[in-house]
């Protein structure tokens, strides 16, 4: 990405877009180069794939059936629909047979805490050829449901969510010092 950010840099935001008083390691001027180049690369690949699988992977032929596309875009919509859902739930359970292979909700919620890890929309093939698979914490025992449930063993936390040690008469939270 460092290679992709310099060259446009050099070739585009230097001479077309950026005044000359903006230094190269200004934050603002990296934040942008950064959302342009990472959008722009976003939208070539999306539709420079997207066209390259409609003329010459999709079946042209199944176009002339009247219900073909109503069907197969209801069938995905709902079916991505429900992947979504399942993956922010908060319910772990997946076939220990498949825990390596499917990006389930354990997964995603370590994407969540930890940002850089476990990627893959539904499966975790491209995170292990990226390096960045992450096995689930919540499925060692070591997840955020894990740490509410000692936190409550522990006393230091009531069924509400409230800290016991740190709220007044009123409900409100409030600092010890």
């Amino acid at each position: 990405m460092d290679l992709v950010l310099n060259v446009a840099d050099y070739y585009f935001f230097t001479p077309y877009v950026y005044p000359s008083s903006w230094p190269e390691d200004q934050p603002l001027r990296q934040i942008i180069s950064l959302m342009v180049v990472t959008n722009l690369g976003t939208a070539i690949l999306y539709l420079g794939l997207g066209a390259l699988s409609y003329f010459f992977i999709f079946v042209h032929k199944l176009k002339q059936h009247p219900q073909f596309l109503e069907v197969l875009y209801l069938a995905l919509y709902v079916f991505v629909n429900i992947w979504t859902v399942s993956i922010h739930d908060g319910d772990y359970r997946i076939p220990s047979l498949f825990e390596n292979v499917i990006n389930g909700s354990a997964h995603h919620t370590d994407h969540h805490l930890f940002f850089d890890h476990n990627y893959g929309q539904y499966f975790t093939l491209w995170d292990r050829l990226g390096s960045s698979y992450r096995y689930p914490s919540a499925l060692m025992g070591k997840g955020p449901h894990d740490h509410i449930k000692k936190l409550m063993t522990e006393g230091k936390l009531n069924s509400n969510g409230v800290n016991r040690h740190n709220n007044n008469n009123n409900g409100a939270h409030v600092k010890k010092e």
